[in-house]
């Protein structure tokens, strides 16, 4: 079992005052397609993601969620049997203001 709360924790005091996101890391791009598939049926907004270069894992592919999510969707996950590799909770890598020129 991944220890959310406690990586949640460590990523809030290495970057204070940013925003934590969560990445769900696997060893296959189908059992990510699956826990994703799971997810939205269940009402969370996951996203489909590249893996972060600081979360090391086998698989490109990382499922993208908010802090608050993390925990409910690592359960759902352990209830469906969709194996984890592992979890990375780093500060928010989306800039809304990427290739926006005026």
């Amino acid at each position: 079992m991944i220890e959310v709360g406690k990586l949640i924790e460590r990523a809030q005091a290495d970057h204070p005052g940013c925003v934590i996101d969560c990445y769900l890391l696997f060893s296959s791009n189908n059992d990510a397609m699956e826990l994703f598939g799971e997810a939205r049926a269940a009402g969370f907004p996951a996203r489909v993601s590249p893996t972060p270069r600081q979360a090391r894992a086998c698989c490109g592919v990382a499922l993208l969620v908010g802090s608050a999510d993390a925990a409910p969707l690592e359960r759902l996950a352990r209830e469906r049997g969709i194996p984890l590799e592992g979890m990375a909770a780093l500060p928010r890598q989306i800039d809304p203001y990427r290739d926006r020129y005026c």
